[in-house]
């Protein structure tokens, strides 16, 4: 079966979905970012990390390429010839477009590294979609609510407007896309035993 992949996906990753996308991914994705962003390993295990990392540092040479060009005439017209300087601007010209090329398939990664949706699970929330959550929840949660396109949460209390204090909103409800309450939550009561009575 063929995947589609879109106009500019780098030939050296697999597309979406296959099982050694992300892998492939990760490995161009170190790539395109200077050598020393290797040495931190929490970009190999938080790819989405890595594709903003990747994409601003792309971005920042497609802009230096772009000022280079635009003044690489005045600034090398007196120290260097004017084929030269010619010479220089196609060089400009060449790896301009290059980077460009880079800039959007870092894009494509990055976006096909995302999650579209985020399922997540609060304590408390308002028909805005403001959230709290308790205890454990807090870890993962509001991270997830801000890393996907689509973020539905299922909360334990819906509550009114109004009724959640503004200073103990963990997750604001510009994150939110859909709320809902769930109902028959088990709440299970660990207890450890260390002798028999």
């Amino acid at each position: 079966m063929a995947t589609y992949t879109p106009p500019g996906w780098p030939a050296g990753v697999h597309p979406p979905g296959s099982e050694e996308f992300e892998s492939t991914a990760v490995g161009w994705l170190l790539d395109v970012v200077p050598p020393d962003y290797r040495l931190h390993g929490v970009l190999r295990r938080y790819p989405v990390a890595l594709a903003a990392m990747a994409r601003y540092h792309s971005r920042a040479c497609v802009e230096g390429a772009r000022e280079g060009y635009r003044t690489a005439r005045t600034e090398l017209a007196s120290a260097l010839p004017p084929h030269a300087v010619d010479t220089v601007l196609a060089a400009y010209r060449k790896e301009g477009a290059r980077l460009a090329a880079t800039a959007r398939a870092v894009g494509l990664v990055e976006r096909a590294l995302r999650g579209d949706f985020a399922f997540i699970k609060a304590w408390k929330g308002d028909r805005w979609g403001n959230l709290i959550y308790r205890k454990t929840s807090r870890n993962f949660n509001p991270m997830m609510a801000t890393a996907a396109d689509h973020v539905v949460a299922e909360v334990e209390e819906l509550v009114d407007l109004g009724q959640l204090p503004p200073d103990q909103i963990h997750t604001p409800g510009i994150f939110v896309d859909a709320i809902l309450q769930g109902s028959a939550y088990e709440k299970r009561i660990e207890r450890r035993t260390v002798r028999k009575s």
